[in-house]
This record gives C-alpha cells, sequence and structure tokens, in this order.
C-alpha cells in the first residue's frame, strides 16, 4: 500500500530509551507467565495471541497436483472460449436455463393477459446455445461499452455495436426477454430475507466445478476484492481505497505458485 493510500498520516511518539527499555521489560514479564491472568473487563488470558506457538501442528503439504487438473488435458485450455467453458460447462449452463425457464412459467402463469408474450415477442424457453450466445453477447458488451443496451443493435455508424450485434445471432427483444428472466437459483427456494439465496445453487455449482479445474498449491494468500456495482443492493459496500469504491466485497484465494 503506497503512502497515497492513506488518508491520515501515520504519528508515532518519541519514546525515551529508559521508557523504552521499561516498556519492553514489563511486556516480557508479562507475556512470560504461564498461568490465566485475569484483565480488564472480567476476561481471563490463557495465550498469547503474538506468540508463534500453534495449538496443532500444521498438515504438511501433499498433493499429486497443484495448478490446472492434467485430467482435463491441455487442449482443454487451448482457445479462451475453452477455459471459460472449463468453468462455465454445460452442466452448469443448463441450470441457469432450467432456472430462468421455471421463471417464466412462473411469471405467464400468474399474468395470463401476458398470452406469452414478453416485448412483443411470443417467449420460448431458452436453450443451451441461446444462454452461450447471451453469455458472449454480454462480455461483449463489456469489452465494447456503450450509453445504452439498445444502442448495440442501432444501425447508425455513430452509436451501434459490433457486428457480432444483430438479429441473426440474437435479437435484441430476445436478449431483453432472456434478461428479464434470468435467475441463478431456482425461484421455488428464493426467500426475501435471505438474498443469498438468489445465487446460492449458481455458487454451489461454481465452486464444485472450479475445485474440479484447478487445485491451489503450497503458497496461497487471503484477500478479498470488490466486485464493482452501483445498483440497489442491500449488502452493497463502500470502499474508498478500491477502484470501483462501490460493489460486492468477496474473499478470495490467490495462490502465488507459477503454475
Amino acid at each position: 500500500m503506497s503512502d497515497s493510500d492513506l488518508s491520515d498520516e501515520l504519528y508515532v511518539p518519541d519514546i525515551e530509551d529508559s521508557e523504552s527499555e521499561e516498556l519492553t521489560d514489563d511486556i516480557e514479564d508479562e507475556f512470560l507467565l504461564d498461568e490465566p491472568r485475569e484483565v480488564s473487563g472480567g476476561w481471563h488470558l490463557i495465550s498469547d495471541v503474538f506468540s508463534d506457538e500453534r495449538p496443532e501442528d500444521i498438515p504438511e503439504f501433499n498433493t499429486d497436483y497443484y495448478g490446472l487438473n492434467p485430467a482435463l488435458g491441455a487442449l482443454s485450455f487451448s482457445s479462451p472460449s475453452d477455459a471459460f467453458k472449463a468453468y462455465f460447462d454445460n452442466t452448469l449452463v443448463n441450470k441457469i436455463c432450467e432456472w430462468t425457464n421455471t421463471r417464466a412459467d412462473m411469471y405467464f402463469a400468474n399474468h395470463p393477459e401476458k398470452r406469452g408474450k414478453v416485448n412483443s415477442l411470443k417467449w420460448r424457453n431458452v436453450t443451451q446455445d441461446d444462454m452461450f450466445t447471451f453469455i458472449s453477447l454480454l462480455i461483449g458488451m463489456g469489452i465494447c461499452k456503450l450509453p445504452k443496451i439498445a444502442h448495440y443493435w442501432q444501425h447508425d455508424w455513430l452509436i451501434k455495436g459490433p457486428p457480432v450485434f444483430c438479429k441473426e445471432v440474437m435479437s435484441r427483444d430476445r436478449l431483453f426477454s432472456i434478461l428479464k428472466f434470468l435467475r441463478f437459483s431456482s425461484p421455488e427456494n428464493v426467500r426475501k430475507d435471505d438474498p443469498k439465496t438468489r445465487i446460492e445453487e449458481y455458487l454451489d455449482v461454481l465452486r464444485e466445478r472450479s475445485q474440479t479445474v484447478m487445485k491451489p498449491g503450497k503458497h496461497i494468500a487471503i484477500d478479498e476484492a470488490l466486485i464493482m456495482w452501483r445498483g440497489r443492493l442491500g449488502f452493497r459496500q463502500y470502499i474508498k481505497n478500491k477502484r470501483a469504491r462501490f460493489g460486492v466485497k468477496a474473499f478470495v484465494l490467490c495462490p502465488s505458485d507459477e503454475e
């Protein structure tokens, strides 16, 4: 962390040598005691949190491999698309299709006046190919950014997206209809008092797949990341030192091994 990241200047008062020695001796004598001692608030200190003593031995790091799963083969990562599908495999995408279609069925059952139409289109269930196309277009929007989603299908050369945004690939209304019903967990299991249930099943499948694709090595670090989100969200956080500042905080395991 650089000095510019600190909001306040760190102030360390000067201590005379004699005072420093007395303070050091007091601290050493205090933590050399073996028996528990009473501290403020009626608590009893039973261990030194700054000592390097651990209650159990650290298990030996013993694994046949770390990094990418060799059982998948190098061909599984020969292209960016293959690397993406290693995590978002057919099982996960089919689950997302199932949850999305279930939400659409529930919506039209509660709104018979819609007659199965949304955005002037007759709704049809999302297939695996539809979902992969939908995800690809969303990734493309993140690379080529325009003010509005509808602008990607504009014919005006001043405001239009890449050639992939055309009705032959997926029409604008079809993308909007999928976006309306897109779900990452079974709609029947969603609870209003627990926002986590909206993505819990998706995270379970993705976590299992991630553990299959990659195994971290011996040297790892626990870090936090902020996924930018400025919309309405009950657990959105503000961290001023992060580049995004607003978003969802996630804890991540960061391996530092070369492989």
